[in-house]
């Protein structure tokens, strides 16, 4: 599933638009969650809870790495990982901000 968003659309519900990500770890406070698995998959399960789907994102920069750097992915994926990696590059479940 892909959804096209706006930057209008972004600004218009209180997000905003940063070029760089590491600009924002300047402008803004952010937190580093560290665990094993079952802790972090915890941690943002509450989160969601929290914020509701509708507001829950992930950024995944899988097809921007390089083939070896994506070969290193996957060998240290669990037979479940890989599964779960391969249903998101089959279903192309991304959202695409659109350039104004």
């Amino acid at each position: 599933m892909r959804i096209e968003v706006s930057q209008s659309k972004i600004k218009a519900r209180g997000g905003f638009i940063i070029p760089q990500v590491t600009d924002a770890f300047d402008q803004f406070p952010y937190h580093i969650i560290t665990g094993g698995r079952l802790e972090l998959y915890e941690i943002l399960k509450k989160l969601k809870e929290l914020n509701g789907e509708e507001n829950s994102y992930v950024d995944f920069y899988y097809d921007l790495l390089t083939n070896p750097e994506q070969e290193r992915v996957k060998i240290s994926l669990s037979l479940e990982g890989k599964l779960i990696l391969n249903q998101f590059l089959l279903e192309g479940k991304n959202i695409h901000l659109e350039d104004e």
